[in-house]
């Protein structure tokens, strides 16, 4: 009898450990599975945030860009701006554009683009060029007349406080001779006369000789020693 109460002593003793083993095994798990949703939802919070940085930092990046671009106003008369019903429009910085002069009427020519300030920006009907400032472009006609040879105008180029003026040479022939430069408020030198503005590199001097057989008008700019000045 005392052997068999021993017995039943040693098999509820070992029912007792199997509980305890499963329950700790139970709170093992538990505890696991709240350690690995806590770090889940870390992580998620983390990327996030993380996007939300780096969607915020590329809005603020483009909206300073776009508010850096500068836009110019262009107006055109006698003439228009090709690709355009309008003849005043708005352009972003450096656009390319081509202006058209109207055709002229009976007996009259085209003779040039100037600027409201008078200076002369192209003796071509059709001139193209980036638009840098604003600008009122003015095609001008005269009369036809009989003429022996060519005219060669002269701008003032990128200035627009000349203190004097410069008449073109009517009837030109080869080996005509470039007059003295313009003279301005402002203390900048006049370098020579160039086929293009801003050239620095090739250069006709007052009193020079044309060194080329002539072939149509030409239109000559003042060149300066400066890097820019703006036409208006």
């Amino acid at each position: 009898m005392k052997k068999r109460m021993n017995l039943f002593k040693i098999f509820v003793s070992l029912l007792f450990l199997a509980s305890c083993s499963q329950t700790n095994t139970i709170s093992s798990s538990s505890s696991n599975s709240n350690i690995s949703s806590t770090a889940l939802s870390s992580s998620t919070l983390s990327s996030s945030s993380s996007s939300s940085s780096s969607t915020s930092s590329s809005s603020s990046s483009s909206s300073s860009s776009s508010s850096t671009t500068k836009n110019y106003q262009i107006t055109v008369t006698n003439g228009t701006i090709q690709g355009y019903t309008s003849t005043t429009e708005t352009f972003a910085e450096n656009t390319t554009i081509t202006i058209v002069a109207n055709a002229p009427q009976e007996n009259q020519e085209f003779v040039s683009w100037t600027l409201e300030n008078g200076n002369i920006l192209s003796i071509l009907s059709t001139y193209t060029f980036q638009v840098v400032t604003d600008m009122h472009i003015i095609a001008n006609f005269k009369n036809k007349q009989q003429e022996e040879g060519y005219v060669i105008y002269f701008s003032a180029g990128f200035a627009n406080d000349v203190t004097n003026s410069v008449d073109p040479i009517i009837n030109a022939e080869n080996n005509f001779t470039f007059p003295n430069g313009y003279t301005r408020l402002s203390d900048c030198a006049f370098l020579g006369w160039s086929l293009t503005p801003l050239d620095k590199e090739n250069l006709y001097l007052a009193g020079q000789h044309y060194d080329k057989e002539l072939s149509s008008n030409l239109l000559f700019y003042a060149v300066w020693d400066e890097d820019w000045t703006e036409w208006m």
